[in-house]
């Protein structure tokens, strides 16, 4: 009523009509997975501003400021907050925010266990709570899957065969997402003439790549090309970070050239090799504690925490 009402605007038509999702591969599930991953970690935002507290206090001082930090440290954990925005000559303030593709956070969750000599049955009770924002279809929703030596109910993600909580009948679990860096800034010494970087022993080159983006407009799909670059570390955000001037090197700052200069890298623990889906999967059809804590001594991320308990009462 309120879309005919013209309150609100019509959702758009999906391209390609529903065959275009009808073709799912595994590599689909990957990459909403990575987004989810992607999603729950810090925010570039945050790691400019944490970059910045670690020049002007140091690594030391700057450790409470990081996710979980003055949890750690006995203290209250301070207010991380933005810089205030940028201005430029006959122009109006630009955000820091410009430009980044700001993301929505997966968000927390609560989970705890109790344990079986606090309950009539005997049996642990374990409870969880996945914190999301409110969307439009929510991010997760319940199933219940039966196969061949496999019965499990929870909660899952469309696109992804991981129940993030859920029991079998021998065991009940809950992923809540942890608080972790997990998303870190280099500052990098470029050499723009020959599109090369110092990696702390030479200069080698910069890896240069083309993507195109597909940007959904109400007219339709708009390509869009963007050049990557980047270190050994990640992709330098200069691109994202536009109006902010590359810093020259302390070494061409003091014998006064230009030719180097400073920019900032982004590294990902999602981008590091390591064993990610089979981890979970393997949690659904573990049928005791000691198996479920087995099959994550391998998990790399998303960065979860874990409650579990199981019919022996094995729980933690």
């Amino acid at each position: 009523d309120a879309v005919r009402a013209g309150q609100v605007a019509a959702p758009l038509p999906l391209e390609g009509g529903v065959d275009a999702i009808r073709d799912w591969r595994p590599a689909d599930s990957l990459a909403v997975l990575k987004l989810i991953a992607w999603s729950s970690s810090n925010r570039i935002e945050t790691g400019i501003v944490l970059d910045e507290l670690i020049r002007v206090l140091g690594g030391g001082l700057a450790a409470p400021f990081r996710p979980g930090g003055g949890e750690r440290s006995g203290a209250s954990p301070p207010q991380v907050l933005i810089p205030p925005p940028r201005t430029s000559p006959g122009h109006a303030p630009e955000p820091l925010s410009q430009g980044l593709g700001l993301s929505t956070r997966i968000g927390g969750g609560t989970a705890w266990v109790l344990g079986g000599r606090y309950t009539e049955s005997g049996l642990p009770l374990l409870l969880a709570d996945l914190q999301l924002p409110a969307t439009t279809p929510s991010l997760v929703y319940e199933a219940h899957l039966e196969g061949p030596g496999l019965s499990v109910v929870g909660a899952t993600i469309p696109g992804i065969p991981i129940f993030w909580l859920g029991r079998n009948p021998d065991l009940a679990w809950a992923a809540i997402t942890a608080g972790a860096v997990t998303a870190d800034l280099y500052m990098e010494t470029v050499r723009e003439a020959s599109a090369s970087y110092h990696d702390g022993s030479g200069w080698v080159p910069l890896d240069i790549r083309g993507e195109v983006i597909r940007v959904r407009e109400a007219t339709g799909l708009r390509e869009e090309e963007i050049t990557i670059r980047s270190t050994r570390h990640g992709p330098l955000l200069d691109a994202v970070l536009e109006g902010e001037e590359p810093e020259k090197s302390e070494e061409d700052s003091r014998a006064g050239g230009s030719s180097n200069t400073s920019s900032l890298s982004l590294a990902w623990t999602g981008e590091i090799e390591g064993d990610r889906f089979s981890s979970l999967l393997a949690v659904a059809r573990s049928s005791r504690a000691s198996e479920l804590r087995a099959a994550l001594a391998s998990h790399q991320e998303p960065v979860v925490a874990v409650v579990y308990a199981d019919l022996s009462g094995d729980a933690g």
